[in-house]
């Protein structure tokens, strides 16, 4: 059977006594949770740009739908679980999603489209008021993503939000084009 030694069962008693009193765990402690708190948050940030992706065939719809599969609870929603059929769930949302930050319009059924499959994610983010809305990010020519391209807020509801494409030159960015079904005949 394996024990430890005396002086460490004192320090690992000073420790927790240490903690439990308000004093804390020591600095090194401190800044090995710290390093570990980093990491898991980047860990699931690059987990973030990874399915916020658009791949190739796919819109930006599909990349809300990735991320409000894997965590919805993050951006104001319950739980997967809960809900009947989790596919349909995440679809119906993801539509919503993409009407109120302006990618879909439901009077003209033009949407925003995405150039380039690989290079752009459309990210899900609150803001610092606790406010969902979408950023933008590209890749550089290192691979990796910077700063966000574009943020856009979501709408209130539907008859407030705002189609990007209206102003192609203002709105719409170069990996992007506006797309309308073709009328039938």
């Amino acid at each position: 059977m394996f024990r430890l030694s005396k002086k460490i069962q004192a320090a690992v008693g000073i420790i927790v006594i240490l903690a439990f009193l308000g004093g804390g765990l020591p600095a090194c402690y401190k800044q090995q949770d710290q390093a570990a708190q980093q990491a898991a948050a980047l860990q699931k940030w690059e987990t973030q740009l990874k399915l916020a992706e658009i791949g190739k065939n796919e819109g930006v719809e599909h990349a809300f739908i990735r991320q409000l599969m894997v965590d919805p609870s993050t951006f104001g929603f319950g739980k997967v679980e809960d809900a009947k059929d989790p596919k349909k769930w995440a679809g119906r949302e993801a539509h919503r999603l993409a009407v109120k930050a302006g990618y879909v319009n439901l009077k003209t059924g033009k949407e925003i489209r995405v150039k380039v499959a690989g290079k752009v994610a459309y990210v899900l983010q609150k803001d610092k008021d606790g406010n969902l809305g979408v950023n933008e990010f590209q890749k550089g020519a290192d691979g990796k993503y910077g700063n966000p391209a574009d943020t856009n807020k979501l709408a209130p509801d539907y008859k407030s939000a705002s189609f990007e494409g209206k102003d192609v030159k203002a709105k719409v960015q170069w990996y992007e084009y506006v797309w309308a079904k073709a009328a039938r005949k």
